[in-house]
C-alpha cells in the first residue's frame, strides 16, 4: 500500500445554494464535524428512493419532482444520504443531481453524489453520517405550507437515453437510508417522512436482571417491549439466545425455547403498547462468572429507530466510558492539527491501508500525512466507579514510518501520567488487525473523575504513520447476587433389619442453606434402593433459600443379606451424596397359636394316636 493510499481523505460530493454563491466540498469536513447530534435529535426515517428517474436538465418534466409536507417554516438542518446511482450510456453519474428546496425555490441545496465520476454505470454514495448544513452556512426554512420540495434531474441533458439515471437507496446503508435530514422541528420531519414508507413501528425491548446474576442456581431476566409507533405492529417477536452455561427453565408469558433461543411472540402490539415477560433461567456454574444476555426485538413493520431494538443485561460493572466507540460523537474532545479532528469513517477518511473502524462506523486516525508533522488527541474525563479493575482498548498500527522511529509515538494517560505508549518501531506496525491493549487501573477506582487522553505525533518526512483506536472500555470482575448452597441431613442412612418380604424405607432431607435459589433434579441411586414417596416434588424443582423437603427411599432386594448403596442429588451444579445400608434376613419358622379351638381338637387326636402305637408296641 503506497503512503498516498495511506492517507486521510476520501471521494468528494458536492453541496451548494441555489442561489450558487456557496458551493462545498463536504470531503473537507471533519468527520466529527458532520456528527451533529449535539444540534438535535438524530432522524430515524428519511425520502425512501426507489427507481428514482432523472431525464433532463432543472425543470424539465420528464424528472421527478416528490413534496412532502415536513411542517410550517420548519427548517433543514443537516442531510444524510446513502444512495444508488445508476447513469445509462452516454450519461455521466456526475451529472445526477437532486435539488431539495422550499416550495418557492428561495432557499435549499443541489446535492450531487457522484461528483467527479465521469462515466456511466453504477455508483454507491454515502455522507457516512450527518452533514452539518448550519456549519456550511446551507441551512434554510420551508415556507409556511410545510412543503420540501424534491426535483431529481440531470446538469447535461443527454438526447438519449430516457431516462438518463436511476437512483435507488443504497443496498447496505452506511449512516440512514435515501436522504434524511435533520430539523428545528425533528418529530413533524419523522412523521412526513414515514408516511411515505409505508407502516412505521418504533419498537424498543429494555432487558435487566432485577434480581442479579446467580452463581449455581436459576434467576430472573425481566424483557419491557414497547412500541412507540406511529402505527400499529401487526407481527412483534422477541428473540433470546441464551449465552454458554445458562439454561431456560420457565416464563409467565409462553415463550417457548428451542436449541438456546427462547421466543417471546407479542404477535399484534398496538401503537404505544407495551408488554413485559420474566424469563426464569438457571446457571449451572457455581463460579461467579460474567454473563452478557442480548434480548431483541422485530416486527412486520418498517421500523423508524433500529438502536432501541436491543438490550444487554450484564453482571459485569458498567462501562463508564461515554460513546466507548465513538459512534455517538459524543462524550470526547479531540484536535488534530492538520485535519481538525482525528475522528474518522471510512467515507471521509478511507482506510488508510488498514481495518478502518474495528466496530461500527466511526474510529480514532492518528497521523495520516506524509507531507506535514501532525498531532492530535483525544480525551474524556471519566468518573471511574469502585470495582473497576481494567482499561481496554484496540489499537491497529497497519502503516508505520519506521525512518521516524519513536518520534512518531501514540501515547496513553490518565490525569497527565503516561501509562502506555507506542511508536514506529513497534513490532506491530505492519500488521493489518487490531490488537487489544489492557491496564490494571485499580489505582483510580475511587469514584472520582479522571482525565482518560490518547496522544499522538508524527513527523511526517515524506512517509505516513497510521495509528487506529477504536472501542474503549472499562471492566471489573463479575457481580453476582448469591449462590445455593445444598445439603442432606446425614451422611449415612439406615433402613434397618427386617425378614425377605417386609417393607424397609427411610427417609432423607435436602436443605438450602445458601444465599439464593436453587434447582434440584432427581436424585439417583446405586444399590438396591428407589426413590419412594417424600414431600420434595418432582424434580427438576427449585428450592428457595433455606427451604428443605425430604426424598423417600425404600428397598427393592428380593433376596436375604447385608445391602449397601448411595443417593446422590445433583442441586445447585453441585452433587451431594449420602450412604445407604439395611439388612434382610431369613423369615422366622411359621406357628399356630395353641390357644385356638381346632388346635386344641388336633393336639388331643394326636395325642391318642401316639397313645395307641405304644398300646399296640406293648401287647407283642
Amino acid at each position: 500500500m503506497g503512503a498516498a493510499q495511506a492517507e486521510k481523505g476520501g471521494p468528494a460530493f458536492v453541496m451548494s445554494s441555489l442561489d450558487g454563491s456557496r458551493t462545498v466540498m463536504p470531503q473537507q469536513i471533519n468527520s466529527a464535524e458532520r456528527r451533529v447530534g449535539a444540534r438535535g435529535t438524530l432522524p430515524t426515517v428519511g425520502l425512501p428512493l426507489a427507481g428514482i428517474e432523472t431525464n433532463g436538465e432543472y425543470g424539465d418534466p420528464g424528472n421527478t419532482v416528490i413534496e412532502v409536507n415536513i411542517g410550517a417554516n420548519n427548517t433543514v438542518l443537516a442531510v444524510s444520504f446513502d444512495v444508488t446511482v445508476q447513469a445509462f450510456s452516454p450519461s455521466w453519474r456526475s451529472e445526477s443531481i437532486v435539488d431539495f428546496t422550499d416550495s418557492a425555490l428561495t432557499g435549499g441545496v443541489g446535492l450531487t453524489p457522484g461528483f467527479e465520476d465521469d462515466s456511466s454505470g453504477t455508483g454507491q454514495y454515502s455522507s457516512g453520517g450527518l452533514v452539518d448544513l448550519v456549519g456550511l452556512g446551507l441551512d434554510f426554512q420551508v415556507g409556511a405550507d410545510g412543503i420540501l420540495r424534491f426535483e431529481f434531474y440531470e446538469g447535461f441533458d443527454d438526447a438519449t437515453p430516457d431516462p438518463d439515471a436511476l437512483w435507488s437507496d443504497h443496498p447496505a446503508p452506511v449512516g440512514f437510508p435515501g436522504l434524511s435530514f435533520l430539523c428545528s422541528d425533528q418529530a413533524a420531519c419523522d412523521a412526513a417522512f414515514a408516511a411515505l414508507s409505508g407502516p412505521q413501528s418504533n419498537l424498543g425491548i429494555v432487558k435487566t436482571a432485577p434480581s442479579g446474576v446467580v452463581a449455581g442456581g436459576p434467576f430472573t431476566y425481566q424483557l419491557d417491549a414497547s412500541n412507540a409507533g406511529p402505527t400499529d405492529e401487526p407481527n412483534a417477536v422477541v428473540t433470546d439466545v441464551l449465552p454458554a452455561g445458562i439454561t431456560f427453565v420457565s416464563s409467565n408469558c409462553g415463550a417457548t425455547e428451542a436449541g438456546g433461543t427462547v421466543t417471546w411472540n407479542i404477535g399484534a402490539f398496538a401503537n404505544g403498547a407495551s408488554a413485559s415477560c420474566t424469563l426464569t433461567v438457571n446457571q449451572a456454574s457455581t463460579t461467579c462468572s460474567a454473563i452478557s444476555n442480548t434480548a431483541t426485538i422485530s416486527g412486520d413493520n418498517g421500523d423508524s429507530a433500529l438502536a432501541n431494538n436491543s438490550s444487554t443485561a450484564s453482571n459485569e460493572a458498567a462501562n463508564p466510558v461515554v460513546d466507548p466507540s465513538f459512534e455517538l460523537g459524543t462524550g470526547w474532545d479531540d484536535f488534530s492539527l492538520n485535519f481538525g479532528s482525528v475522528l474518522c469513517d471510512a467515507v471521509g477518511c478511507g482506510t488508510g491501508g488498514g481495518t478502518g473502524p474495528r466496530t461500527g462506523d466511526f474510529w480514532i486516525w492518528f497521523g495520516g500525512i506524509s507531507a506535514l508533522a501532525e498531532e492530535g488527541y483525544v480525551e474524556q474525563s471519566v468518573t471511574i466507579p469502585a470495582g473497576i479493575s481494567t482499561l481496554n482498548f484496540w489499537v491497529e498500527q497497519a502503516v508505520c514510518n519506521a525512518a521516524n522511529g519513536a518520534g512518531d509515538f501514540l501515547s496513553l494517560s490518565i490525569d497527565g501520567t503516561e501509562v502506555w505508549r507506542t511508536d514506529a518501531t513497534d513490532a506491530a506496525c505492519g500488521a493489518t488487525g487490531y490488537r487489544q491493549i489492557s491496564l490494571p487501573i485499580d489505582a483510580y477506582a475511587d469514584d472520582a473523575a479522571h482525565m482518560i487522553r490518547f496522544d499522538s505525533e508524527t513527523l511526517g518526512n515524506g512517509s505516513v504513520t497510521n495509528f487506529f483506536i477504536d472501542d474503549v472500555s472499562m471492566t471489573g470482575a463479575a457481580v453476582c447476587s448469591g449462590s445455593p448452597s445444598f445439603n442432606l441431613s446425614s451422611g449415612d442412612v439406615n433402613l434397618g433389619t427386617a425378614p425377605l418380604g417386609t417393607a424397609l424405607t427411610g427417609a432423607i432431607t435436602i436443605t438450602n442453606s445458601g444465599t439464593a435459589a436453587g434447582t434440584v433434579n432427581a436424585p439417583t441411586f446405586t444399590g438396591p434402593f428407589a426413590l419412594s414417596g417424600g414431600t420434595c416434588p418432582a424434580a427438576p424443582f427449585i428450592l428457595g433459600v433455606g427451604e428443605s423437603c425430604t426424598f423417600g427411599i425404600a428397598l427393592t432386594a428380593t433376596s436375604v443379606g447385608a445391602f449397601t448403596g448411595q443417593i446422590s442429588v445433583d442441586a445447585g451444579g453441585a452433587t451431594i451424596a449420602a450412604n445407604l445400608l439395611a439388612t434382610v434376613v431369613i423369615p422366622p419358622p411359621a406357628f399356630i397359636p395353641v390357644s385356638s379351638p381346632w388346635m386344641l381338637g388336633l393336639m388331643f387326636a394326636l395325642m391318642g394316636l401316639v397313645a395307641g402305637v405304644v398300646v399296640v408296641r406293648r401287647r407283642g
